[in-house]
Formats: C-alpha cells, sequence, structure tokens
C-alpha cells in the first residue's frame, strides 16, 4: 500500500477530491455501478494505484455519495428548468401536448402529418437536371 501521507497528498481537501469523483463519473451509470467500482474510478482520476484509498473508504465513499447526490439534484433542476435531459422534458411536454393541442402536432405522432409528406415532393421537381442524365427513359 502507499504511504498515507502520499494519499493525503494525492488527495488535497474535499474540493479537490470531489473534483475528482466529478471527473470520475462522466460516463458512469452511478445507478448500476457499485461504490467500490466508483472509488476505483476515483483512484484512477487522482492518479492513485487501485486500492490506494481502501484505508479511507468510509471518508471517501461518504464524498462519492454527497457528488452523486448532489449532481442529482443539479440534473433534477436543470430538468425542471428545462435544460439538461432532453428525453426527460420531452416525454412530459408530450404528455401536455397530446392533452392540449392534438391538432396541429399530428406530424409527431405517426410521422406523416403535413410537414412530414410535402418535402420530398418539391425537391425532386426543383432539381430535375441529375433526373436526365442517364435516366432509363432519357433521350439518348
Amino acid at each position: 500500500a502507499m504511504p498515507s501521507d502520499t494519499v493525503d497528498a494525492a488527495l488535497g481537501d474535499d474540493e479537490h477530491v470531489k473534483a475528482g469523483i466529478r471527473r470520475s463519473l462522466v460516463g458512469v451509470d452511478v445507478a448500476t455501478a457499485s461504490i467500490g467500482s466508483l472509488r476505483g474510478g476515483l483512484e484512477k482520476a487522482l492518479g492513485l494505484p487501485a486500492g490506494a484509498l481502501d484505508p479511507r473508504k468510509q471518508g471517501v465513499n461518504a464524498l462519492i455519495r454527497e457528488v452523486i447526490a448532489a449532481e442529482a439534484a443539479s440534473k433534477r433542476k436543470a430538468v425542471e428548468a428545462g435544460e439538461g435531459q432532453p428525453r426527460v422534458k420531452r416525454d412530459k411536454k408530450d404528455k401536455k401536448d397530446k392533452k392540449n393541442k392534438k391538432e396541429g402536432k399530428t406530424h409527431d405522432k405517426d410521422g406523416r402529418g403535413p410537414q412530414a409528406a410535402t418535402p420530398e415532393r418539391p425537391e425532386c421537381e426543383a432539381e430535375p437536371v441529375p433526373e436526365q442524365e442517364g435516366a432509363p427513359g432519357a433521350a439518348a
């Protein structure tokens, strides 16, 4: 194991550790990750060898949970404020849309709304040139 003063130096203060935790959580699904694997990710983020944080499990785990809770809270706020995860936002809006304005949003439901159907045709009519070249019906 690493001497504890080396680990202390790598850990620095809580804010430094939390920054490392935030870095190590990028792309991690915290819902399925174990606290041990999250701690391992933190060790990597801080440049520590695997297991270096084991003696500090409790303190480190508490910080990891704190960061996860804070991130979850800020994501929730972002979604409520209308930023962040668009998927969540869209679901909520769709439910409202279906109730409030059924007309006008028809193209969302089946992809065959007025807007969806029209763009294809005018484009073909607008540029007949490429079609004539080498087209089977073109005059030789």
